[in-house]
């Protein structure tokens, strides 16, 4: 939306806002707290990091929350599994409250557990 066009609240937009309330609060859009075991899948590219919670019912998967950063100044240059871990520790601090309520396994394709059980290898990640 430009900034000189104002936006007038219709009948239709109260609709459709009243529809999608309703599409958001149904079964099976939410994700049923009763479903224990949660994944975070962590995906990193050069300019920014990204993680997605999901939750697994019956081997159906739904994704409950998605977090990304872009990254900046020297962050860039961080190596693929640096940049997996900063992803693991956003999504950690961005998402608390999920990994101290629940069981969460982070699904990567990188050897985040061998690094982090090796501080003196892990350098600044660890920090």
């Amino acid at each position: 939306m430009r900034r000189r066009s104002r936006f007038i609240w219709t009948r239709e937009c109260e609709e459709a806002f009243l529809k999608l309330k309703e599409y958001m609060a149904s079964p099976q859009y939410c994700a049923s707290r009763s479903w224990v075991l949660r994944f975070v899948y962590l995906r990193n590219n050069k300019r920014a990091i990204s993680s997605v919670l999901v939750q697994e019912q019956d081997q159906v998967q739904k994704s409950i929350y998605f977090v990304s950063k872009v990254l900046q100044g020297p962050e860039v240059r961080y190596q693929a599994l640096e940049k997996a871990t900063l992803a693991m520790v956003f999504s950690a601090r961005r998402l608390h409250h999920y990994f101290q309520s629940f069981t969460v396994v982070v699904m990567a394709d990188l050897p985040i557990r061998k690094v982090l059980q090796k501080p003196n290898i892990a350098g600044r990640m660890v920090h």
